[in-house]
Formats: C-alpha cells, sequence, structure tokens
C-alpha cells in the first residue's frame, strides 16, 4: 500500500522542481493536474459521488436571462476590455504568462476531443505541433499527451483572462 503512495508523492515532489520543498499549491496543482491529464481516477470504491450521479443541482433555483439582462450586468470596462482584445490582429508576444494559457488551452483541447465527438471543434483548437515561443512550456513537459492550442483559442483564453481581470475593478467601483 506504500509503495503507491509514495510513488505518487515523488511524483508530486519532482513536478514542483526536486527541491524537496513541496508547498501546499504545487501539491494542489499537482493532484489536479494528474486527476485533468487521466493519469489518476477517483476509485469507484470511493466516498466521492460522482457529478453525474449528483441531484444537488435540481435544487437550485432556474433562472432565466436574457441576453439584454446579461449584457447589462456586465461592467462596461470589462466589455470594452473584452471587445478590444477580440478585434486585435496583432498575435500574442510569448511571456510566461502566454505560456501557461497555452498550457491550458492544450488542457481544453484534450477535454474537448475526449467529451465531444466533434473533429471539426478538434482542428479549430489544435495545431499539430510546437511551433511559437508560446508553446515552450507544453514541449519541456510533453511526454506524448498534450495538445498544443492553435492561435484563435490562445486568443480566446486570453481575451477571457483580461476579462477577468477587469471584472473585480469594475465591480468594486459600482459599489463605492
Amino acid at each position: 500500500m506504500s509503495d503507491p503512495v509514495k510513488s505518487f508523492f515523488g511524483w508530486l515532489g519532482k513536478s514542483a522542481g526536486s527541491n524537496h520543498q513541496t508547498d501546499v499549491r504545487a501539491v494542489l496543482t499537482g493532484i489536479e493536474k494528474t486527476v485533468k491529464t487521466g493519469v489518476t481516477l477517483a476509485s469507484s470504491t470511493s466516498n466521492i459521488m460522482a457529478a453525474e450521479e449528483s441531484d444537488c443541482l435540481s435544487t437550485l433555483p432556474q433562472q432565466k436571462n436574457t441576453r439584454e439582462q446579461t449584457s447589462e450586468e456586465f461592467p462596461a470596462d470589462a466589455r470594452r476590455e473584452l471587445i478590444e482584445r477580440l478585434n486585435r490582429d496583432k498575435p500574442l508576444l510569448p511571456t510566461p504568462a502566454v505560456a501557461a494559457l497555452a498550457m491550458v488551452g492544450g488542457y481544453l483541447a484534450r477535454a474537448v476531443r475526449e467529451n465531444f465527438e466533434c473533429e471539426e471543434c478538434f482542428l479549430l483548437l489544435t495545431k499539430p505541433n510546437a511551433s511559437t515561443p508560446s508553446d515552450s512550456l507544453i514541449k519541456h513537459q510533453d511526454r506524448r499527451g498534450l495538445l498544443y492550442p492553435s492561435a484563435q483559442l490562445l486568443d480566446v483564453l486570453y481575451a477571457l483572462q483580461k476579462f477577468v481581470e477587469v471584472l473585480p475593478k469594475s465591480s468594486a467601483s459600482t459599489k463605492l
């Protein structure tokens, strides 16, 4: 029993830089990565209920929003930031933040491939190999299983990130 556990925590230590100073954030990120990539699965005999088996969402009140209500709820600064980013034609500069977004995009593309039977969708979200500097993080960690996101997916993720960064600022200013 202790060998698989020791092996798992050894892997977590290696993924956190092998410095034997693994913190909580690195452990949680490592565990999340193993579950998302399918390296580890929840046991069928565990006491964790699968999302498909849960009926807790059915107890939530169903609120229907119209498109007009939803657009009015978003702050103008956030909408402007999102529209500006989506309308820009300039490619993203290869920064560490963009490389991290590319990694997230690769996970999203893999989730689409595994959960949807839409070859066109998958082709829109991926590209064949590491051809840009922003793919360096994926290339460094790739052990034949990580996917490379397309430039379009990366642009959408970047715009979404900027949009989310503006939301707290605008909601704080509207409460004053």
